[in-house]
């Protein structure tokens, strides 16, 4: 008998196709959600199927890097459709040694945010400036 308080499995109704772009290869990735689909999605999904954490991964759609938007936007609002491209590698930590920095270097530039999985945001550039 069925119960009619239980309902079955929610189906997809929020699907996208994209083309992801790893190292030397590009495959196709499909996310399907009951809800739209947001950039934290996304980058879940990245997980699974790469094996790159969501903390270790650099992520961009025409040169415009996700971490500047919020994780909870939906990847609609911010041009990303059906059969678009996705950039994906992983983090580099560069640490410069003050004492082998060129004086070209101008530690002064304007702070940019990075958003986190949790939904706070740290400036860049102050760590990973030359002091």
């Amino acid at each position: 008998m069925n119960s009619p308080t239980l309902s079955g499995p929610v189906a997809a109704t929020y699907v996208i196709n994209l083309q992801i772009g790893f190292g030397d290869r590009a495959e196709g990735l499909v996310i399907g959600r009951p809800h739209p689909i947001t950039i934290y999605d996304l980058q879940v999904e990245l997980q699974q199927r790469f094996n790159i954490p969501v903390l270790e991964q650099n992520v961009s759609y025409n040169g415009m890097p996700l971490t500047q938007f919020p994780p909870d936007s939906l990847l609609d609002t911010i041009g990303i459709v059906n059969n678009s491209f996705i950039s994906l590698w992983y983090k580099n930590v560069v640490y410069v040694n003050p004492k082998q920095s060129n004086d070209y270097y101008s530690p002064r530039q304007p702070a940019s945010y990075s958003y986190y999985s949790d939904g706070t945001r740290s400036p860049l550039g102050s760590d990973m400036s030359p002091r």
